[in-house]
């Protein structure tokens, strides 16, 4: 083999998305732990672009050895890309920067957003936009979440060529859209002292964004928004 493997833990690896000055610990492969999640370092002895570089890929250690097998070589299952890359279906693989894109071709009056990677009740992937609206165009227009998808998937196919082959691939709409009221991002910002990631933020993340739509929060500049 003219690679050699490295793994990031999950926790290592959330530590340098948060902060790309920070250098995550890599194990070898007689230091990972079965049940964790890593993300995948590839070395290149020969033949390759690259010398050492990060794949993208998160796995999970499935075992430590196989006994059917009688080899003592750690086994690991594919899990997702990394939270910064939204896969749907393996097909498709959207980024915050496609994401800005979309937006800044499709004219909408957009405030704030992030995106996450969700599943419906028959554990299909699709692409779910948390977006807050610019107050003034909410005044201006009448902006229903049913108009902002229909937009922007217009510029989803524009600048992603195999996303308009999702909806027939997974047999359903693979945009869901979320209008949040006015203020949300910035509220959050106040309570925990942190911006929430743009591109698939945590669960818990995702819910305490959520509270805020049932609770009243003064604005700056004045005003107060009722849940």
């Amino acid at each position: 083999d003219a690679c050699f493997y490295e793994f990031i833990p999950e926790k290592e690896m959330m530590k340098s998305l948060c902060d790309s000055e920070y250098k995550p610990k890599t194990y070898l492969m007689n230091e990972v732990v079965q049940d964790e999640k890593y993300e995948l370092v590839i070395s290149v002895f020969k033949g390759g672009a690259f010398v050492r570089y990060r794949v993208g890929d998160v796995y999970r250690c499935v075992g430590l050895e196989s006994s059917s097998e009688n080899i003592k070589i750690p086994r690991f299952k594919y899990v997702d890309r990394i939270p910064t890359i939204i896969d749907i279906a393996g097909f498709t693989r959207i980024t915050e920067n496609s994401i800005h894109d979309v937006i800044r071709l499709s004219g909408l009056a957009v405030q704030d957003w992030f995106a996450a990677k969700e599943y419906n009740s028959n554990k299909k992937p699709y692409l779910h936009m948390y977006i807050e609206m610019k107050p003034e165009s909410l005044l201006s227009n009448a902006i229903t979440q049913e108009i902002l998808k229909e937009h922007l998937s217009v510029y989803f196919k524009y600048v992603d060529n195999d996303y308009s082959d999702l909806k027939r691939i997974l047999g359903m709409d693979p945009l869901v859209v979320t209008i949040l009221k006015c203020g949300t991002f910035e509220e959050y910002t106040r309570r925990t002292g942190r911006s929430i990631r743009p591109i698939n933020p945590s669960p818990y993340e995702v819910r305490e964004i959520l509270k805020l739509q049932n609770q009243d929060y003064e604005i700056i500049g004045g005003g107060t928004f009722n849940g």
